[in-house]
This record gives structure tokens, sequence and C-alpha cells, in this order.
């Protein structure tokens, strides 16, 4: 997570500062899982070498299409993964289904919605053998719903780093009542993509997942 400030001095010369948090962790794949966080400050001078180039005019229709070219987008992510919940034990599998709709802010922003179902298989372990619940829990039960605000950063038009905040509406065991996830997506197709991202609870890696998009519109 970085935060920079850019102030332009000439056409070529700009100056910059920043702040950097770094976390580095196997994401509950095996335990433990002894993470390293490190914090960064920088303050420095750069030079462009070269001028960006101009944008090409549009005539009128290609100008009115890209203004409502994608300006909201409906997707079906389905992602899995792995994760351990003791040092030596078994690793469980997780699959979630999110149904997400977005609207484009910036150029290079959107923000966006969804609702979100998790099952992970070691909360069904936990919960179906917690003496509270005697096992009378089937693997229905212990899925996970939730909701999530998210905020996408577009590097160009295949590539972006989604942000999201997420709450739990039902939960047999929450961990927290909150959640995030950070992912980073490629949609090399105009409908198919991929991402690869972290779930975690306030800091705490609950899993690593790798999950496919289907963009509805």
């Amino acid at each position: 997570l970085q935060l920079d400030l850019n102030i332009r001095i000439t056409d070529n010369v700009y100056a910059f500062t920043g702040f950097a948090f770094s976390h580095f962790s196997n994401g509950s794949y095996k335990k433990p899982n002894a993470g390293i966080n490190i914090a960064t400050a920088k303050i420095g001078v750069g030079y462009s070498f070269r001028q960006p180039k101009d944008r090409p005019k549009l005539n009128d229709y290609e100008e009115a299409e890209e203004l409502v070219f994608r300006k909201w987008s409906y997707r079906a992510i389905m992602s899995g993964g792995l994760k351990r919940i003791a040092i030596g034990g078994d690793q469980y599998g997780i699959l979630s289904m999110s149904l997400e709709a977005s609207r484009k802010h910036l150029a290079y922003t959107r923000f966006s919605g969804s609702f979100d179902m998790f099952y992970d298989a070691s909360t069904y372990y936990i919960v179906h053998n917690n003496p509270a619940y005697y096992g009378d829990v089937n693997r229905i039960q212990s899925m996970k719903l939730g909701i999530a605000a998210g905020y996408e950063l577009l590097f160009g038009s295949k590539i972006s780093a989604n942000f999201q905040l997420g709450y739990y509406l039902y939960a047999k065991r929450k961990e927290k009542p909150v959640y995030q996830r950070f992912t980073l997506r490629y949609m090399p197709f105009d409908h198919i993509g991929v991402q690869f991202g972290l779930k975690n609870h306030l800091g705490k890696a609950d899993y690593i997942e790798l999950g496919c998009i289907y963009r509805l519109r």
C-alpha cells in the first residue's frame, strides 16, 4: 500500500515524496504464517525524457461511444484457494462466488458493489466439531454470505487492481465481522479474465485466491 505526492516543477522535472507499507506472508497456505511488515518513506526528484503524446482526436461517433462505453459493468467471479489452520494439519479448500456491479468514475477508476458467497471447508470442520452446535451443521449452513464495496484502479484496458471492504451478512463462525480482498485482475478478452488476490480479516491473512472473471456487460 503506497501513497505518493508528485509536484511538477517544469515540463520534464518533478519532485516526489511518499509513504509505503509492505506485507509479506504465505496467505495461510501453510502454518506457521510469520508475516513480515515493512514501512518505508521516500523523497526525490524525477526527470521525464519524453513528453506524453497528444491523444488523437476522435470523430463525433467515437467520442459519443467512448462516453458511455462500460460506464456500468456487471461481472460474475468464481475463485478458489487452499488454507491451513494448524501447523502440520490438513489443507482445506475454499470456493467463492461473487456478483459485482461497477461504475466508471474517472478514466482510471471504478467504484463497485458485490454480493459474495464463500464456502470454506475449514469453517465446516471447526463448526461441525464445536460442541455448541452438537455436530448438527451441514456444509451449506457453514457457508458465509457478505456484501462488499470496492475501488478499482485501471492500468489501461486490461489490467486493474481492486480493493474491497466487505461485511458478513451471515456466518456461523465469524473471525471478524468485516473482511477485505485485494486482487489483481487481467482481462485478455472482452468478456473473460482472471484474478489473483488475498482475502483477509483486518490485516490477518485468510487465504490466497485464484479466480475466473466473466463480464456480463
